[in-house]
């Protein structure tokens, strides 16, 4: 039996979102030490729902990079997107990126356009002071740079290289059964 009621009525989050996001994800990276997720999520989501109603996410089909960016340098660098300087995301775009997620090389395109759209938004909404910074890391042939880069090789990290490997292969790496299947091929 299912029961379905409309309109939905979610249930209220105990979070109600400053006026200043930003700020309070720059006071969270400022301390140098591990970013408390549990606090650092809440803010981003707020940030990534006011960017995909901003008219700089209109054009995107898709926003899922933002939040990759925001997690790999909370991972990476212990900053948010608040402190995260050019150079960290230099760093994070074209090597830790290709190193560490499984995507193919022609998504590059896709990857610089949301975060040059996010970081043109940081900036005329926040006045995000690093924003012009990091739009000058994401221009110029930053998708061929980045193209380049995922398409090496040499430059997959382990769990990637699996990955990747069993995608070529023909085996279905998005499913469990699909990388069961192509580690016991592996193993044989």
């Amino acid at each position: 039996e299912v029961s379905i009621r409309v309109p939905y009525e979610q249930e209220t989050a105990e979070y109600k979102p400053p006026y200043d996001v930003l700020a309070d994800l720059f006071e969270l990276g400022q301390d140098g030490e591990e970013l408390d997720a549990e606090a650092r999520r809440p803010l981003e989501d707020e940030i990534v729902r006011r960017f995909v109603s901003s008219p700089e996410a209109k054009t995107l089909t898709a926003v899922q990079w933002c939040r990759c960016l925001m997690d790999l340098g909370a991972n990476y660098f212990g900053a948010t997107v608040a402190t995260l300087d050019a150079s960290q995301l230099r760093e994070v775009v074209f090597e830790v990126i290709p190193r560490q997620v499984s995507i193919k090389a022609r998504a590059a395109g896709e990857i610089i356009d949301e975060l040059c759209a996010f970081y043109r938004f940081l900036g005329r909404k926040f006045a995000l002071k690093q924003a012009d910074a990091c739009l000058r890391v994401l221009g110029g042939d930053a998708v061929k740079k980045l193209h380049t880069a995922l398409s090496d090789t040499s430059k997959f990290g382990m769990a990637k290289s699996l990955f990747m490997a069993g995608h070529e292969a023909g085996f279905d790496m998005n499913s469990e059964a699909g990388i069961e299947a192509y580690m016991r091929v592996m193993q044989s």
